[in-house]
C-alpha cells in the first residue's frame, strides 16, 4: 500500500559512455513499465518521488518506442533510505551472452526469472514448458533462475534451479533446468550481537536474496529449507547503516549446519 511513509526520493545519474536512456517505472513486479522520461549524458542529476518497493528500468531508445524492449537496467526502491542515489551503468556489448534454457525429462514447466546481480531483485522473464528450447540474450555474470509451479505464487518462493552467466566466449550457453538438491539448512548466530543491533534489539536478519526469511538471535538454531547453490546471507549494523556481515551458498549436500560469526 502506498502510504506516506512508503514515500522516498530517488536521484538517477548516467555512469560515464552513457549517452542517453529512457526511464520507466512499475508499482510491482507483475505491473506494466510506464515511461518518465528521458536521460542524456552531462545534464544534472534527476530527482523524483517514488515509493517503497517501485521498480526503476533503464532502456537503450526513445521511450514512445521503447516500453517492450528488455531494460538494460534494472533497481527498486529500498525502504532503508530517505534518499536513493542510482547511477545507471549498461554492460558493454562485448559482455552480451546468448544462452538456451530446456527443462529435463521429467519436468512440466518452469517460470524464468532474472537478476542483474545478486543484490538486485528477481524479474520475471518467460514461462518454459517441456520439449520447449527458449533462446534469450543476457550478459556475463547476470543470475538465472528456474522457479517450477504457478508463477502467480512464485514471487516470494525460493528457486529450485539457479546458474550465472559465465565469461566463456560460447555462441550460445546451453543450460539444462532440473530440480536441484533439496537441503535442510541451519544456521546459529555466535554470541557476538554488537553489530546486529539496529537490525532488531536481540539478533541479526537471515535472508535470502533480497527477501527477509527471519531474525537469527544468539544461541538459537533457525532451520530452513532451501536447495543446493542458494546463497543465504546475515544482514546487521555497519559504517553506513545496514550491510550484509556474512554470507554463504549452500552446496550440493541434503543437511548442512552453518555457525554465523560477525
Amino acid at each position: 500500500m502506498i502510504t506516506q511513509d512508503t514515500k522516498r526520493s530517488v536521484q538517477f545519474s548516467l555512469s560515464p559512455g552513457i549517452t542517453k536512456v529512457s526511464l520507466f517505472y512499475q508499482l510491482s513486479r507483475d505491473k506494466p513499465h510506464v515511461y518518465v522520461q528521458d536521460i542524456v549524458a552531462f545534464h544534472k542529476p534527476l530527482l523524483l518521488v517514488s515509493h517503497v518497493g517501485h521498480f526503476w528500468h533503464a532502456k537503450i531508445g526513445d521511450g514512445c518506442t521503447s516500453p517492450s524492449a528488455e531494460a538494460a537496467w534494472t533497481s527498486f526502491v529500498s525502504s532503508q533510505f530517505e534518499l536513493q542515489n542510482f547511477t545507471i551503468k549498461v554492460a558493454p556489448q562485448s559482455r552480451a551472452r546468448s544462452l538456451r534454457f530446456q527443462l529435463a525429462p521429467g519436468l512440466q514447466n518452469a517460470s524464468l526469472f532474472y537478476q542483474l546481480s545478486s543484490e538486485m531483485p528477481h524479474v520475471y522473464f518467460r514461462d518454459i514448458s517441456e520439449k520447449q528450447v527458449l533462446d534469450v540474450n543476457t550478459f556475463v555474470s547476470h543470475i538465472w533462475h528456474a522457479k517450477v509451479g504457478q508463477r502467480s505464487n512464485l514471487s516470494d518462493t525460493i528457486p529450485s534451479w539457479s546458474m550465472t552467466v559465465s565469461a566463456v566466449p560460447q555462441v550460445r550457453q546451453t543450460h539444462t533446468i532440473h530440480l536441484q538438491q533439496r537441503v535442510r539448512a541451519s544456521f546459529v548466530l555466535s554470541s557476538n550481537v554488537t553489530r546486529c543491533k539496529t537490525v532488531s534489539t536481540d539478533g541479526c536478519l537471515l535472508q535470502w536474496h533480497e527477501k527477509a526469511f527471519g531474525e537469527l538471535k544468539p544461541g538459537q538454531r533457525l532451520r530452513v529449507n532451501t536447495f543446493a547453490g542458494q546463497t543465504w546471507s546475515v544482514w546487521g549494523s555497519g559504517k553506513n547503516g545496514t550491510t550484509k556481515l556474512w554470507e554463504a551458498k549452500l552446496k550440493d549436500c541434503p543437511y548442512q549446519t552453518f555457525v554465523v560469526v560477525v
